[in-house]
């Protein structure tokens, strides 16, 4: 969820992360800004499948010609999860044409029914979700860069849950009120990393849900864990709200399924202190990439050192 998260990008938030050659300009923003507004019109306006066509065409372009620096990265990263003599480079290319359908999804979330948007994301493991909730504690929603967490918040929202998302900012003004709009869409709120304040922290207490992505370290203050046998570095800030507050933290993931529609999976709950809790978080996390590597959108380095975003 996140859900509650980072934004549909190939980065987080619509930003660049550091590399050799940082660019933030502001010609930058607006061709940003201006991509966005192109393939979100073009998402509403043309047929699905015409829609759904353009989007991988252009993932295959990317992957190809555009993003190559991006693809290496990938590809590099799912070595590192997919057992010896897999198909890397087809793997990869089947990551890039779901993210190219993740962007497309993403923008038409708002123009579906309500009855068409619940049919889309089938939800499971929501009763223990509705009871923990009831109690009146707030409840930490902890997801990852994988399948769909932006239709996964939004459908946790649609059940009437208190959902708020952390995210980070697009540069782009347009894109950041772009964003914000899709994502409240369905009753939700987003709170940017940037600038959230207490709001955080206040939403919780009064027992709503907080969506935070747990698979990348975006101020690198991280911890790290063993993840796929060797040591990744992971965000603190859903073990540790969790075990300050003493609440349930839970694993949640909305992925697409064999049938075609998106599954939202809510596991069991776990409680503990920070180091259990980012273990246990990292074995289920390394079940899902396990069971879905190329709906894993880990198009920044995740070994290797990581990296930090440059504010």
């Amino acid at each position: 969820m996140a859900q509650p998260g980072s934004a549909p990008a190939w980065g987080a938030g619509g930003r660049w992360f550091k590399s050799s050659r940082p660019d933030h300009s502001s010609q930058k923003k607006k061709a940003m800004g201006l991509g966005f507004f192109i393939a979100s019109l073009l998402s509403w306006i043309l047929p699905p499948p015409v829609a759904r066509f353009i989007a991988e065409a252009t993932a295959i372009v990317l992957f190809y010609v555009g993003l190559k620096g991006r693809r290496r990265i990938y590809e590099e990263n799912l070595r590192m999860i997919l057992p010896p003599g897999s198909n890397v480079r087809k793997i990869a290319l089947r990551g890039f044409c779901n993210f190219g359908l993740f962007v497309y999804e993403f923008f038409i979330s708002c123009r579906l029914s309500k009855e068409k948007f619940r049919s889309t994301v089938v939800l499971h493991g929501v009763d223990t979700l509705k009871r923990l909730w009831r109690e009146g504690r707030g409840i930490i929603a902890a997801t990852a860069h994988l399948g769909h967490w932006e239709l996964g918040g939004m459908r946790t929202a649609m059940e009437g849950f208190p959902v708020m998302a952390i995210a980070l900012a697009p540069r782009s003004k347009y894109v950041k009120w772009l964003f914000t709009k899709l994502r409240e869409h369905w009753g939700g709120k987003v709170v940017y990393l940037e600038s959230m304040g207490t709001k955080v922290i206040k939403h919780f207490k009064r027992g709503g849900i907080l969506g935070i992505l747990g698979d990348r370290d975006y101020i690198g203050n991280g911890r790290e864990v063993m993840f796929f046998g060797e040591k990744v570095r992971f965000p603190v800030g859903p073990w540790r709200l969790a075990a300050r507050f003493n609440v349930p933290l839970f694993p949640t993931f909305c992925v697409r399924e064999k049938d075609g529609k998106y599954h939202l999976y809510f596991e069991e709950p776990l409680f503990g202190d920070e180091d259990t809790l980012a273990r246990s978080w990292a074995r289920i996390l390394e079940k899902y990439v396990r069971r879905y590597p190329d709906q894993w959108y880990a198009f920044v380095p995740m070994w290797r050192g990581g990296w930090t975003l440059q504010f």
